[in-house]
């Protein structure tokens, strides 16, 4: 939400600080152990771009044994925590719903995956290209020798101005010729 702020490294969370504010409350903590994250909302978005509005976002299904392997249709179990193998027709429903857990999983990392790969590696390539560009651009501008480019646009300024000049005098040059012949 607005005003949320949480910031991640990877490997450990073992010094990381989290940052929540709030429009009653402000709360900062150090981890100095373990933690775990968890995402209560289903979604994160991040902040892929320079400006306000450059993010990304992608919502998490939930992987918890209650929420997959649900809709299996003929089955006497409705999720995959509810399975038991006490005999050979629970045993052949639970295997449906193990299969349809599975296929949920996998559904859920090809969602990560594709995120990963098409948003956030993509984006993070882009970054590395434009800051590539920008250190070149800043070379090219700190080698420039200040002197000799101000005596080239100095010089080219005087020429311009000569042809100016000289364009001016020929269009007069006509003009002469024709008060000399009257």
């Amino acid at each position: 939400g607005q005003g949320n702020v949480v910031t991640v490294t990877t490997g450990l969370a073992k010094g990381l600080t989290v940052a929540i504010s709030e429009d009653n409350a402000d709360v900062t903590t150090t981890q100095t152990t373990s933690a775990t994250m968890t995402i209560t909302d289903n979604s994160m978005v991040f902040q892929i771009g320079a400006n306000q509005n450059q993010t990304a976002e992608i919502a998490i299904d939930r992987a918890h044994s209650s929420s997959l392997g649900i809709g299996v249709a003929n089955n006497q179990f409705a999720n995959l925590s509810e399975i038991n193998v006490t005999n050979a027709s629970k045993a052949q429903d639970a295997l449906a719903i193990i299969d349809a857990a599975v296929d949920d999983i996998t559904n859920l990392r090809g969602s990560l995956g594709a995120f990963q790969q098409n948003t956030l590696e993509s984006t993070a390539n882009n970054l590395k290209a434009t800051l590539e560009n920008t250190v070149n651009a800043e070379s090219v501008i700190r080698d420039t020798d200040f002197a000799e480019e101000i005596a080239n646009f100095t010089k080219n300024q005087v020429l311009m101005q000569a042809g100016t000049s000289v364009l001016g005098n020929a269009n007069q040059i006509p003009q002469l010729v024709l008060s000399l012949l009257q």
